[in-house]
């Protein structure tokens, strides 16, 4: 997969993707099988609370109340 045309990039999610899915997994090992839920999808919930936050607080906006300062994002 390419992201822009960067393969190095797409390898770069990927290994990404892996490492969430991957922690999600070890994540719910205590529960029973039965009642874990899918690592792929809590993995995507991670990644797209993650790019919220991004999107909400670290771009410095117009109009964004960031609690971060911008030269810190």
């Amino acid at each position: 997969m390419a992201f822009g045309g960067d393969s190095a990039t797409g390898q770069a999610a990927h290994r990404a993707q892996a490492v969430l899915v991957d922690a999600a997994r070890a994540l719910f090992l205590p529960f029973p099988a039965a009642e874990r839920p899918p690592a792929t999808m809590v993995a995507s919930h991670i990644w797209a609370m993650s790019h919220g936050v991004v999107e909400l607080f670290a771009r410095g906006k117009p109009g964004a109340n960031s609690p971060i300062p911008r030269a810190d994002a």
